[in-house]
């Protein structure tokens, strides 16, 4: 019901500074931070020593609503597959849509795993 979000406020101060928190997922724990911080994205890079190699990022999406605002062609067949596996022990590496900020575009072009 909502009560007891007032227990996630120092956590949400904290990303929207540019912080960076931890999180479990089903196959590991992720570094996350705000999709708009560049700060954030470029403490994440510089925590796995990636600042220059630029590997590609996971991107973890609320929603499928999300995961169709930020990568680019999901058709049927893809969506489909999204829907019955996902929320689940899976990456998707789909082709990123031009919604996601520069920062996170590689040089042999852009993806995204939700």
């Amino acid at each position: 019901d909502g009560s007891d979000a007032w227990r996630c406020l120092d956590v949400v101060d904290i990303l929207r500074r540019g912080g960076v928190g931890v999180l479990p997922t089903e196959t590991g724990y992720g570094l996350v931070t705000l999709l708009e911080s560049r700060e954030g994205l470029e403490r994440i890079l510089r925590m796995k020593g990636q600042e220059h190699c630029k590997k590609p990022l996971s991107l973890l999406c609320a929603d499928l609503k999300t995961v169709d605002k930020y990568c680019y062609g999901i058709n049927q067949r893809v969506f489909k597959k999204l829907k019955k596996n996902l929320p689940g022990p899976y990456t998707f590496i789909l082709p990123a849509s031009t919604a996601l900020p520069k920062m996170i575009f590689l040089d042999s072009g852009p993806v995204v795993a939700p």
